[in-house]
């Protein structure tokens, strides 16, 4: 009986996934982050001695590999726009990269645990997305999981507290009206017509909803934006200051589930999805020029 040689098979696979890796260097359209990601792999593994690697446990050896070859597909399809822009805004103070491919969330240095020389100069966080996932500003739940995860894994411990940030979105967007305390926004200076929905609304709370209370969000600038873009205006801008993106989030879900509950085309919220994006970067241009 004719036994596979293990040494020979991880100097075959570390030789193809260079050639993956180099082949990925050379795209031209490689995003920035997943450049970043690339060379830490490239540089660990040209480092690699593969006679020494030979010494290494085989399971853990390979499954490191095929995690990185994971990675380099993944980084070879396309990043979502979305979820990076969120995690880049308001993720925890380490790197953060979603991507497809990847099938849990997963800190780059556990590969540590596999190569003991394994350096980079910090830590990046790794976090799954299905390719047919709607990679859309109005995806709050997915964007809102992916922050709370993210900073569970910094934080190493349950959190939730985007789950809440968005929860008004949140609630509108999956037709969860009882998860919201609407009857609580009445008092505010909505446009009338959203004033009435959300009367309507107000019958489906449920005793133990969010209240508009339990998180300090800003309801001024979250009402003039929906104004504007109930006006098809991207609202950008409040009194000389760059809206938080978070508010521009929180009333464009308020529009777009209005526009559904009116019976709205498929056009038109394609257009007002258009729009969302465009005062998100609009927004963010602005924020940036005044630091600078």
């Amino acid at each position: 009986m004719k036994y596979p040689n293990f040494k020979n098979d991880t100097r075959w696979h570390i030789f193809y996934t260079m050639k993956k890796l180099k082949t990925a260097l050379e795209k031209p359209s490689t995003q920035p982050r997943g450049r970043e990601i690339l060379e830490i792999i490239d540089r660990n593994l040209r480092g690699l001695n593969t006679n020494e690697a030979t010494t290494f446990p085989i399971e853990g050896l390979s499954k490191a590999l095929s995690i990185i070859d994971k990675i380099i597909l993944g980084i070879n399809f396309g990043a979502p726009e979305w979820p990076n822009k969120l995690l880049d805004l308001y993720g925890p103070p380490v790197k953060c990269y979603v991507m497809p491919f990847i099938e849990e969330d997963f800190p780059l240095s556990d590969i540590q645990k596999f190569f003991p020389n394994w350096e980079q100069p910090c830590e990046w966080y790794l976090l799954p997305f299905d390719v047919e996932e709607q990679d859309s500003p109005l995806n709050l739940q997915f964007l809102s999981e992916h922050l709370d995860r993210a900073w569970a894994m910094y934080e190493n411990r349950a959190y939730n507290c985007f789950a809440l940030i968005f929860s008004p979105a949140l609630s509108l967007l999956t037709s969860s009206y009882e998860r919201f305390a609407w009857k609580d926004l009445e008092a505010f200076d909505w446009p009338e017509k959203i004033k009435e929905w959300f009367a309507l609304l107000s019958h489906y709370s449920a005793e133990n909803a969010v209240s508009s209370h339990v998180w300090d969000w800003e309801w001024d600038e979250i009402v003039y934006a929906t104004s504007l873009f109930l006006d098809n205006i991207p609202p950008c801008q409040n009194k000389e200051k760059a809206l938080d993106i978070k508010n521009i989030l929180i009333a464009g879900s308020i529009v777009a589930s209005y526009k559904v509950y009116s019976g709205a085309s498929l056009e038109e919220l394609t257009s007002l999805e258009r729009l969302i994006a465009f005062a998100c970067d609009g927004s963010l241009f602005l924020s940036r020029y005044q630091m600078s």
